[in-house]
């Protein structure tokens, strides 16, 4: 029976499994095999990403590498890149996916996809996740949030290697749910989202899971301009001198920019009209209204090549050019995600 079907029988076995993909770094213990070839043993999970000074290399297939490329097989990184020593202080990040259940299991990596790999799922989710869902503004229209809660148990300690040396901070993770025999078919993704806060005691250890369109609602710290101040913006409202500048990700609510067109006294109807979050221009939307010659616009529908900044519902004032007389408020009812 499908998964589908399995949801309408009572009593039947319900499990779940969980993949997290933490990072770590790994700048000492490399051993030179020849060349720029290195090796070194990783035994904390599977590995799917490795990063070069924030640079993601190049995996290759097999252990015969091109310069650049990673290759991971049998607890073993191998990685050959000309200009990097991975023992000399380069920044060397892996991603690895560590696997977990409500009961032990070997399964698929993927446990969607029956060809991939099989590995471990160690039995230490103690009970079945919380899962949550709101309804949230996004910078694409509404679109619902899931937010949940999942608990492991910390007393073998098997999970203290990981939460001590490794980052879970927007980790990604997969929560899955199975029920009867454990087979492609009877499983389903329920949940994928990020890894959020984690509390941990002596006997359990509790991550917070939220979705990832989560991350929209969030504004970060600009990476190349640290601090507002008055020599990069001369009519710097004073209150924000030296605080932060912040990078600003889709539609944060409450979220106030900075004015750097400040006028207090006597102000014109052209003074504080610049406000930005980020650099300047770096934050704003353009429009082009080039119409898309397919699909064809119709009377009633119009297509325009870009729009971004729009949202479903917005009202746009579309002014014909063609002489049809049609000069009127329209609603955007579909915005193109890609």
């Amino acid at each position: 029976m499908a998964y589908a079907d399995l949801l309408d029988n009572e009593g039947i076995k319900s499990q779940y499994l969980c993949v997290i993909e933490p990072r770590r770094f790994v700048n000492s213990g490399w051993t030179n095999v020849s060349g720029t070839r290195y090796t070194i043993d990783f035994t904390y999970g599977e590995v799917t990403v490795v990063r070069v000074d924030n640079t993601v290399a190049t995996q290759a297939s097999s252990s015969t590498l091109s310069d650049g490329d990673w290759y991971f097989d049998d607890n073993v990184i191998y990685f050959d890149d000309s200009s990097t020593d991975p023992n000399s202080g380069t920044l060397i990040t892996i991603s690895y996916e560590i696997f977990l259940g409500t009961f032990d299991a070997h399964f698929n990596r993927d446990p969607l996809d029956s060809t991939s790999k099989v590995v471990y799922y160690s039995p230490l989710i103690v009970s079945s996740p919380a899962i949550k869902q709101s309804v949230s503004d996004g910078f694409f229209g509404i679109f619902p949030i899931l937010s949940s809660s999942i608990n492991l148990s910390a007393v073998t300690q098997e999970l203290l290697v990981h939460l001590y040396d490794s980052s879970f901070n927007l980790a990604p993770i997969k929560i899955y749910h199975w029920l009867d025999t454990l087979i492609t078919a009877n499983v389903k993704l329920i949940t994928q989202g990020l890894c959020g806060d984690i509390n941990y005691n002596r006997d359990a250890i509790s991550i917070v899971v939220f979705d990832s369109n989560k991350i929209y609602e969030t504004d970060y710290r600009h990476s190349t301009d640290s601090f507002y101040d008055f020599s990069t913006f001369a009519n710097l409202d004073p209150n924000f001198e030296a605080r932060p500048i912040r990078k600003v990700y889709g539609v944060v609510d409450g979220f106030i920019p900075v004015n750097v067109d400040f006028v207090e006294v006597a102000p014109t109807t052209s003074d504080n009209r610049d406000w930005l979050c980020a650099k300047p221009a770096s934050n704003l939307g353009s429009v082009s209204t080039t119409v898309l010659s397919s699909p064809s616009s119709t009377t009633t529908r119009t297509y325009l090549t870009s729009a971004d900044g729009f949202r479903v519902g917005d009202s746009v004032w579309i002014d014909s050019n063609a002489g049809s007389g049609f000069d009127e408020f329209v609603l955007v009812t579909a915005v193109n995600k890609t």
